[in-house]
């Protein structure tokens, strides 16, 4: 189409390939082009011009090189229009799958998985973070942080950190065993959550009563979790004697470190380590010796503790 051409109201439609070069404007009403619309230059399109194209025919080239097409496909949009709003600002548009640097965005409780944050960031309230590696960000508010994770230089706020590194100490009450040689658990020593594959230093102190008839049992209730390694130390003594360290490897459920009525010991205690399984939770357990009723019950007393601190 030559040019000038314009064009002030009405309709027009043209059955043949028409192109619009540089000084044609079109100020309003419709245009129906049944084969091939081009514009070059700059053909002046105003508002009032009402102008729909398909999808599979509209493409913008380059102006340098013809062959650099770019193409739109409205196919999974919802029936109606969709506006996109266009950003104040010289930009390149982000995409699913393409590998980019984002800069000065705000996520707002993400989930992100296996990602590295280098520099200078900020996670803020309500995020998880599965295997990250994280050098010097700055976590603020509640912040989850999955197991394998590394952290390089963070500066953290006011955290409320569990597990990978964590101490885990529980405190008894009054139980009592009367001729009953039963393992049972020590109220308040139980539920100690062990992680698959973790090394835990651990220590624990029963102060007791008992006596010579009724004596006492003591071992570790593996009510989930399994051990792979165990070595502990026992020391047991009493106002006027002790015994020797007696050291214990067994990773069997409830096989017993304390087992014997040798003298009527007031504290025992138990240290050492332990490398756990399959993670879950272990409980402390005690019972008689023997089997004995009346005068010769044997007592946990009210304070007796253990503590486990994960190591690596």
């Amino acid at each position: 189409m030559g040019t000038p051409y314009y064009w002030y109201g009405g309709t027009v439609t043209w059955l043949q390939d028409v192109v619009f070069t540089a000084g044609t404007s079109i100020t309003q009403g419709v245009i129906t082009v049944s084969t091939t619309l081009t514009v070059t230059g700059d053909a002046d399109f105003t508002s009032a011009l009402s102008c729909n194209v398909t999808d599979s025919t509209f493409a913008i080239k380059d102006n340098a090189t013809p062959t650099k097409i770019l193409r739109f496909q409205c196919s999974s949009l919802s029936a109606g229009t969709t506006t996109i709003t266009v950003p104040d600002g010289n930009d390149s548009m982000v995409t699913l799958t393409g590998t980019q640097v984002l800069t000065n965005k705000t996520l707002t409780s993400p989930t992100i998985n296996a990602y590295t944050i280098a520099g200078t960031g900020t996670i803020a309230n309500g995020c998880t973070l599965t295997t990250p590696a994280i050098s010097g960000a700055t976590i603020t508010g509640t912040v989850t942080i999955a197991n394998g994770s590394t952290i390089t230089t963070p500066v953290i706020a006011t955290p409320t950190i569990s597990d990978p590194i964590i101490t885990s100490q529980k405190y008894s009450t009054l139980i009592t065993y009367t001729s009953d040689t039963t393992l049972a658990n020590v109220t308040g020593l139980t539920g100690f959550t062990l992680t698959a594959g973790a090394t835990y230093v651990f220590e624990i102190e029963l102060k007791t009563t008992m006596t010579t008839n009724g004596g006492m049992a003591a071992a570790f209730k593996l009510t989930t979790a399994t051990l792979t390694a165990l070595n502990l130390n026992v020391v047991q003594s009493a106002a006027a004697s002790m015994v020797a360290p007696v050291t214990f490897t067994s990773t069997t459920d409830q096989a017993k470190w304390i087992d014997n009525k040798t003298a009527a010991f007031t504290t025992n205690n138990i240290r050492g380590t332990l490398v756990v399984g399959t993670g879950g939770t272990v409980a402390i357990q005690a019972a008689q010796n023997t089997s004995a009723g009346g005068g010769d019950a044997t007592s946990v007393l009210v304070g007796s503790w253990a503590r486990f601190t994960r190591v690596s």
